[in-house]
């Protein structure tokens, strides 16, 4: 679930060209809005651990995955078709918060979506998770999920937009960067609860869960005393207001041939980069991880330890979009998922804890520089003003349906055919890459054209009324 949360860096670049206020506050700049901020981050953090509760929690629940596919359907060890099915309701969530909840935040406002309704989701999301760990049935923890997913997506890509506009034009990256990177934080506290000698057994494990529902108790607290902007709701009705933006949804479609040519280009990199952050690492690394000869306390060491030192990248790595290019970072990635899925094959036979330790380095790094995240980053370079966030936002929802059906079959790869698995992931990213590259050429071609060689009259087109020479 770390997609939505590596969104939130698109503030670098996307961002920077919002309006911001130099003082919302209206009396000076408060010494105190960097601790607000991180206070709103740590809390903020219940939503993104919830979240990626399957990369901590694997072996607790599927034990309650079995159970209940037991219990109430007759199907045993049936665990892995509920948790195909969980991480499917889990991608669903992020398409629908991406296509619903986000237009959201220019009608009622940042602050509406980004405190009040996700405290809600997260609240909601993490109440039916603990009634599922003290029922023992999975399905309250399948609708919870959904609630956090939401509430996760709203941290990654609502949030940066909030934060950016309160804060002072020159430090919006920093302060930005520092709410998410102390989401995080907590996100890798819940690692080391997450340890079978602490919490991560099928008797204790809902214990997270309720801290989780605690902490989030200050998402409300901070959020508070964050500034806001004004939304459109004076304006028109809701109906009125989701009618406009669906219309400039469809007009993508209406669009020029270069403009779909370019949104098509967004659609094949944001795929590409889904794939590259390889789903299957992100909800189940204890599987795969096992089958290297670790056992689950070693893997939870090793991804606390490998998030430790990749925190610097959190701020960093968005500065990376301007110092590689974009072209550079493709290929980088391409060859990072390349060297990953090699070394997973390789070590299925060695099982050397070194080899383990470098692909879960070159994972967070991954996960962790916010480059998945560069998407928005070309849709400011290459679309009209009016084209960004609605392309932005078909990418996402395209990208997230078709991989949400790829990662819905993970489960069902432990111990049967996950190294081939792995390979099928790469070949595909590799065509991934390879068409992205194309397309991209294509569209530098035709803006690299001189504008001589367009004809000045269009075959059915009527003539000008004047001349813009005279």
């Amino acid at each position: 679930m770390d997609i939505e949360f590596n969104q939130g860096f698109i503030d670098y670049q996307y961002v920077k060209t919002l309006e911001s206020h130099e003082d919302p506050f209206g009396k000076g700049w408060p010494r105190t809005f960097l601790l607000r901020c991180i206070l709103y981050g740590f809390s903020s953090g219940a939503s993104v651990m919830m979240a990626q509760s399957f990369s901590s929690l694997n072996a607790p629940l599927m034990v309650l995955f079995n159970k209940t596919s037991t219990d109430m359907f007759g199907l045993h060890d049936g665990g892995a078709l509920l948790l195909s099915g969980a991480t499917w309701i889990a991608m669903s969530g992020m398409v629908f918060s991406i296509a619903a909840l986000i237009p959201l935040m220019d009608y009622f406002g940042r602050k509406f979506i980004c405190v009040y309704i996700k405290f809600l989701f997260t609240s909601v999301g993490v109440a039916l998770m603990i009634a599922a760990w003290a029922l023992q049935n999975a399905l309250f923890y399948l609708f919870g999920l959904t609630f956090v997913v939401v509430s996760a997506a709203i941290l990654g890509l609502a949030d940066p937009i909030f934060i950016s506009e309160i804060a002072p034009k020159e430090h919006k990256g920093f302060f930005t960067a520092s709410v998410l990177s102390f989401a995080g934080v907590f996100a890798g506290f819940c690692l080391i609860l997450a340890r079978e000698d602490i919490w991560g057994t099928p008797e204790n494990w809902g214990r997270i869960a309720v801290l989780a529902e605690f902490l989030n108790i200050f998402v409300l607290m901070a959020g508070l005393f964050l500034p806001d902007s004004p939304g459109k709701c004076k304006e028109s009705t809701i109906s009125v207001f989701y009618a406009q933006h669906f219309r400039k949804f469809a007009g993508i479609f209406k669009a020029g041939n270069g403009t779909r040519k370019k949104i098509f280009l967004l659609m094949a990199m944001q795929i590409f980069l889904l794939a590259n952050v390889n789903t299957i690492e992100i909800s189940f690394p204890i599987p795969v991880y096992r089958d290297e000869g670790m056992v689950v306390n070693e893997v939870l060491a090793m991804i606390l330890l490998n998030f430790i030192i990749t925190i610097p990248i959190s701020w960093f790595g968005p500065l990376a979009v301007d110092r590689l290019g974009k072209k550079r970072i493709v290929m980088m990635l391409l060859g990072f998922l390349i060297c990953k899925t090699t070394l997973h094959f390789i070590n299925g036979q060695l099982q050397f804890w070194g080899l383990s330790y470098l692909n879960a380095f070159l994972q967070r790094v991954i996960e962790g520089s916010g480059l998945p995240a560069i998407t928005f980053v070309l849709a400011t370079d290459i679309l009209p003003p009016n084209f960004v966030v609605t392309a932005g936002q078909l990418a996402m929802m395209s990208s997230c349906s078709l991989l949400g059906l790829l990662a819905s079959i993970s489960p069902f790869t432990f111990g049967h055919f996950l190294p081939e698995y792995l390979i099928c992931i790469t070949l595909f990213s590799t065509g991934m890459a390879v068409l992205v590259l194309w397309l991209w050429r294509r569209v530098e071609n035709e803006e690299e054209q001189p504008a001589d060689q367009e004809p000045l009259l269009r075959k059915g087109s009527p003539p000008p009324e004047y001349s813009a020479l005279t």
